[in-house]
């Protein structure tokens, strides 16, 4: 996800800027989306947003747009993972996020049930 500085690193359509990328919010369909250029910066004068009221009106783009700040000075774009609580990318979180660990079952509960015979356990 990006946090917006000036604008100029990010895609106005396709990148992560409002939670999910614009074309998503607006259902856009991946043949047409394609040929959407145009930065964030190009969006932004004076210290705000400027975007039509016909792409604000859309679903919730208006509240999470107006949820933005802008920084006062200029400052950069920065790429940050969401899914971390500093905000960056290590091995550590990548692995623990494609490999989440399984849940631990209480197999000897299972298994070894007082109403269950010891002897009987593993037979189904």
């Amino acid at each position: 996800m990006w946090i917006v500085g000036t604008g100029d690193r990010i895609h106005f359509w396709a990148d992560n800027w409002l939670g999910a990328p614009l074309v998503d919010l607006m259902n856009l369909d991946a043949a047409f989306h394609r040929h959407l250029k145009g930065m964030l910066s190009e969006a932004i004068a004076n210290g705000g947003f400027v975007l039509p009221t016909a792409l604000t009106d859309l679903g919730d783009i208006k509240e999470r747009v107006d949820n933005i700040a802008l920084p006062h000075s200029p400052l950069p774009d920065v790429l940050v993972w969401k899914h971390s609580s500093d905000g960056t990318l290590s091995s550590k979180h990548a692995h623990s996020f494609l490999c989440p660990q399984a849940t631990t079952m209480p197999w000897a509960e299972y298994i070894w049930n007082a109403t269950v015979p010891p002897s009987h356990s593993f037979i189904f």
